[in-house]
């Protein structure tokens, strides 16, 4: 398992979070993923499988819905992953719970607008 540097994002951490969940409840991993893609909401067009739970376990990447779909099942902050991070679960601060029609998603237009203004104001190059 790659361990994580301070300051990123540690998946395994992730994987390890909703092992404990599972064997806490007695559930299998399909038993997880069933509720990570929220069976009282509408289908997910690409519901997280139990491959991508498990694969985090290693502690080198993850698909970004994914990522939410599972910080929203584990009632936790994207910032409580994060080793030395100062406030790892600061009140008001987990994510938003979608409605039942809606899904938590990535706004990747948005994200990538804000990672090239930031790179142009930088003068870095992309």
């Amino acid at each position: 398992m790659a361990a994580a540097r301070r300051g990123d994002f540690d998946l395994a951490a992730l994987y390890t979070a909703p092992d404990e969940q599972r064997r806490a409840r007695g559930l299998t991993w399909a038993g997880v993923t069933r509720e990570i893609n929220r069976p009282d909401a509408r289908p997910v067009l690409h519901p997280v499988s139990v491959s991508s739970v498990t694969g985090t376990s290693r502690g080198r990447g993850g698909e970004g819905n994914n990522v939410l779909l599972m910080l929203l099942w584990l009632n936790r902050t994207p910032e409580s992953f994060v080793p030395g991070h100062p406030a790892p679960a600061a009140p008001g601060t987990l994510l938003p719970r979608p409605s039942a029609d809606r899904h938590l998603r990535w706004d990747v237009p948005a994200l990538h607008a804000a990672l090239d203004a930031q790179r142009q104001e930088q003068g870095t190059l992309g």
